[in-house]
């Protein structure tokens, strides 16, 4: 039995794939030892009829593989004539010296994904801009069957490819469809031109479709241009139906429309959902909306769209959503956590326009957005009624929770025009404008927020809000509400570890002192800040980072960072009070009901943070050092 299970794992090993075509120019990098490296070497330079020199793109085309093959390439610029189709099954790798046995061999410059040491170029030679239709992509998938393998295209350049549309068509350099994954590519340089009835567009790549995936890639510079009476959209990506874009830098890309980064938009075949984790967003710019992201779903959605972990950065529209602009005509739910927009601007003076976020209110649902940070966003225009939220504006009812809202500059910072908004231990701190707004709706509440130094430290409009739980530096008014205090204080400052000392976005012409400054700001609370412990319980179970916030009626922190109560020191015992390390946890004994215990790593990462339920607690913990906080008074126990 044994020698079976052996023998079905060699065979399983080897036939891992079927034939592997190692293809290089000829010249330059060449495959030292195909035998070693496991596969046939292509040399293009006489892989032509009669032994004349080929093409990449014409010997793949005149190639028939079978599902399995795999094509490893090495670094070169290889030049592309017309569009390359790939085939089902059939993955293709670049980025190879030649010399390598497997795909994690290929040597790197430096950590990044797509920085291959060896870089394989597919080369459209585009220069000159198109008028009329023509050109052609780099990569397309076959869009109207949908692969039945999973299919890799990896370790790719993908440059200089332009193309146009007369009337309608979508894609650039690269169209991709389901059961499709592309990762550690650079897609730069890429020009797509529209015409009358054009409208989705997607200069750098189209994807489409489940299971298709763009994975740690590079898309940058690429432009989406117009040349008829519509919109070209997406300078880099366009994404259509339940596909995947995780681990991007996404970067200088230019739409003459809306989504200078990436636009998601869906049609009749694709009905929405998509998920984008982990991305950078920086220096991409729209001439409508939607710098950074844009979204419009145009027909009708079931469907979930995330959007997890990522950074909006130095974005530019001339319409809403400078960081992103999320929408949806009809239904459709939208996920928006642990998301940073950082000095996106929007230049518009017409219709409403905000720099951060904007979030349509055609949703059918918006779930809470959480862990967010919106600094340094700029709506340069200061007029009412178009230079609301310059942080956040917010068209369907949701709520906000576990933010950092600080040194963004408009006519407002955070606005709603949905009844129903719930602002809850967010940070408002350093900016100018009035801090929170609710444009004449009702039901909307903001509970256990700090207002700190901001040039308007109200929140307004709204009938009838419930404003409980707030705290405000210096004079508050009627929006206070009950249960809020005032003893938050800027010089000396009690509030904050280390706030930024300025208000509104940062100075341009300081060198960058103050942009630094805002970078390194820590807004989580100082020791003894008056904002500790004086929250209601609104069922939040962690703060921004993660710790864990109490259970219970004023013990939780307000704003967006749950402390540890700044504690240092090490006092001794009490007499009633007995901690033991114990294996795997701490006990405690004489304990009072209703006391609050806070256990924090030296690190300051809060590891239980909870009120007394018996007299003899126990916390389960790691081998570590740790502080125990009970009501004022802190040890330090040792975890073996």
């Amino acid at each position: 039995m044994k020698k079976i299970l052996l023998l079905i794992a060699i065979l399983c090993t080897v036939s891992a794939y079927s034939t592997r075509y190692l293809v290089d120019n000829g010249s330059g990098l060449t495959w030292t030892d195909p035998t070693a490296s496991g596969g046939t070497r292509v040399d293009l330079a006489t892989a032509g009829a009669g032994s004349t020199p080929a093409t990449f793109q014409a010997w793949y085309l005149g190639k028939t593989f079978s599902i399995g093959d795999e094509v490893w390439v090495t670094g070169g610029t290889y030049l592309v004539t017309a569009i390359t189709t790939i085939k089902d099954g059939v993955s293709i790798y670049g980025g190879f010296y030649g010399n390598e046995t497997a795909t994690s061999g290929r040597p790197k410059s430096s950590s990044l994904a797509w920085d291959f040491t060896n870089k394989t170029i597919l080369d459209g030679g585009h220069t000159v801009d198109l008028a009329a239709a023509g050109g052609f992509g780099a990569i397309t998938a076959n869009t109207s069957v949908n692969f039945t393998t999973l299919t890799y295209i990896d370790g790719f350049e993908i440059t200089r490819f332009y193309r146009s549309y007369a009337t309608t068509g979508n894609g650039g350099a690269v169209v991709l469809n389901a059961n499709v994954t592309m990762q550690n590519c650079i897609i730069s340089g890429n020009k797509l031109f529209v015409g009358t009835g054009n409208t989705n567009s997607g200069a750098g790549a189209f994807i489409s479709g489940a299971n298709c995936k763009l994975l740690n890639s590079y898309v940058y510079n690429n432009q989406a241009v117009k040349i008829g009476g519509v919109n070209a959209n997406a300078g880099g990506i366009l994404m259509m139906g339940d596909a995947t874009v995780t681990g991007c830098t996404i970067e200088s890309n230019t739409a003459a429309g809306n989504g200078g980064g990436m636009y998601m938009s869906y049609n009749n075949t694709f009905f929405g959902g998509g998920t984008v984790q982990d991305c950078i967003f920086k220096s991409n710019s729209s001439t409508t909306s939607g710098g950074g992201l844009g979204m419009n779903v145009t027909t009708a959605n079931v469907l979930t769209t995330t959007i997890k972990n990522c950074q909006f950065n130095e974005n530019s529209c001339a319409g809403s959503g400078g960081g992103a602009y999320l929408t949806a005509s009809t239904g459709g739910t939208l996920v928006l956590e642990s998301c940073s927009f950082v000095g996106n601007t929007t230049s518009s003076t017409g219709a409403t326009n905000n720099a951060g976020l904007f979030i349509g209110t055609t949703w059918g649902t918006v779930s809470p957005i959480k862990n967010c940070v919106f600094r340094d966003n700029k709506n340069a225009y200061l007029a009412s009624p178009v230079a609301e939220g310059a942080a956040f504006y917010i068209s369907k009812a949701t709520t906000l929770e576990n933010c950092v809202i600080a040194n963004n500059t408009g006519l407002s910072i955070g606005y709603s025009t949905a009844a129903g908004t719930i602002v809850n231990n967010c940070t408002f701190a350093r900016n100018s404008g009035i801090a929170l707004k609710f444009a004449g709706v009702a039901s909307c509440s903001a509970q256990n927020n700090i207002f700190w130094n901001n040039s308007n430290n109200a929140i307004t409009g709204g009938t009838t809000p419930t404003l409980d739980y707030n705290a405000y530096n210096g004079v508050t008014g009627v929006d206070a509400g009950v249960n809020s205090i005032s003893t938050l204080v800027d010089s000396p400052n009690n509030t904050f570890v280390t706030p930024t000392t300025f208000t509104g976005v940062p100075s341009t012409s300081d060198g960058g002192v103050e942009k630094a400054a805002s970078a390194a700001a820590n807004w989580s609370l100082m020791a003894g800040c008056p904002a500790i412990d004086k929250g209601i319980d609104l069922s939040i179970a962690t703060d921004i980072l993660g710790n864990i916030r109490p259970t219970g009626a004023n013990i939780v922190d307000m704003g967006a960072y749950e402390s540890a109560n700044g504690a240092t020191s090490v006092s001794e015992l009490k007499s009633d009070i007995q901690l033991f390390a114990v294996n795997q946890g701490i006990a405690i004994q004489g304990l009072t009901l209703g006391q609050k215990i806070t256990v924090y790593s030296i690190s300051g990462k809060i590891y239980a943070n909870q009120v007394v339920k018996s007299s003899n607690e126990f916390i389960a913990l790691a081998k570590g050092i740790y502080f125990v906080r009970i009501e004022g008074e802190t040890y330090k126990v040792i975890v073996k």
